[in-house]
């Protein structure tokens, strides 16, 4: 796998296909043009290397940076000075919850787009849920949650419901049933045990009704996009370029991606822009680390050309996302 590496390394340096004859002298001669020809062809067998021309230079492939990007990880280098950056971002970071300074500086470091995601993934337990009548087949739910938060949701009641049965919902369930459980557990517990006539009804209707506010609440932030300018060049078009901005500029289908991820997800991603169905962007990766602590799920990663500096993003990225998990 070696002359693999050097295939590597020469095309992000160089930006362009890789002559053998490159390769040779990267080795200092201790290899012919010839024998290296031969071994980059069965590279290119193997489905590692690509060219346009038998007679052209060859390109690393998508499978063949996978394997370059594990052997990265394995040394996860930093320098002093990479490092010292980074800890000041993340004490900013601390002191102010605001990830700015965070993203400004891997997008700097990395010469790529930034960008830090973060999620509440805990579902809130309530302190007291009340019924409020409205009028017939309508009222409103009243929910407060353990933080004191009070929330109001219009519902839908069965129609034979009437303001006596509320009166009796109250009854049931505060405090002892909705103290310290989820709405979703209240409902469960009501299932299964015996209870007033239509409470389960109306408590799923209150389910539906707080269903969308009630999910995660997200927080996206991207920075750095200018850095990706020097990535329009040789197959990235302009076309593509513009189609990336406004991709980004939306953020939902990024934010769609992350909070995809699994409870138990992998510790590092990389997508391929031609590979990828929804972020299908010719000549640019995303490239990021999930973390998890206590009840936030979130992300930091970067976007940037197909040959970007592995070297230094994915280290950069991986030490950043360590402090965020302590």
């Amino acid at each position: 796998m070696e002359t693999l590496w050097h295939v590597i390394d020469i095309y992000l340096e160089i930006r362009s296909p890789v002559s053998s004859k490159r390769v040779a002298e990267r080795l200092g001669f201790t290899k012919s043009s010839a024998t290296l020809r031969s071994i980059m062809a069965k590279l290119e067998k193997d489905g590692l290397l690509s060219s346009e021309h038998c007679s052209s230079g060859r390109i690393p492939t998508s499978d063949a940076l996978r394997l370059y990007v594990q052997k990265v990880r394995k040394v996860n280098y930093l320098c002093q000075a990479t490092e010292d950056a980074l800890q000041v971002a993340f004490r900013s970071w601390r002191v102010q919850f605001c990830p700015d300074g965070v993203i400004q500086t891997i997008a700097s470091l990395c010469r790529c787009a930034g960008f830090f995601f973060m999620r509440s993934i805990r579902v809130p337990c309530l302190k007291h849920l009340d019924f409020i009548y409205i009028a017939p087949e309508r009222a409103v739910g009243v929910l407060i949650f353990e933080n004191e938060t009070v929330s109001p949701y219009a519902l839908r009641l069965p129609k034979r419901v009437t303001p006596r049965h509320l009166h009796s919902y109250h009854r049931y369930l505060n405090p002892h049933i909705v103290t310290d459980r989820s709405l979703s557990a209240v409902r469960q517990y009501v299932l299964h045990h015996e209870s007033p006539e239509y409470l389960a009804e109306c408590l799923e209707n209150l389910e539906e009704s707080v269903t969308l506010k009630q999910t995660s609440s997200q927080y996206m932030l991207i920075k750095g996009q200018s850095q990706l300018i020097d990535a329009i060049s040789g197959a990235t078009t302009l076309s593509t370029f513009q189609a990336l901005l406004q991709w980004l500029e939306k953020e939902d289908a990024l934010m769609h991606i992350l909070s995809q991820l699994p409870r138990d997800p992998e510790d590092f991603y990389i997508f391929f822009g031609r590979e990828h169905e929804t972020f299908s962007f010719e000549g640019f990766n995303l490239v990021f680390t999930p973390f998890f602590r206590k009840d936030v799920q979130g992300a930091i990663g970067a976007i940037g050309p197909f040959y970007m500096d592995y070297q230094k993003v994915i280290p950069v990225i991986e030490k950043m996302t360590q402090f965020m998990k302590e």
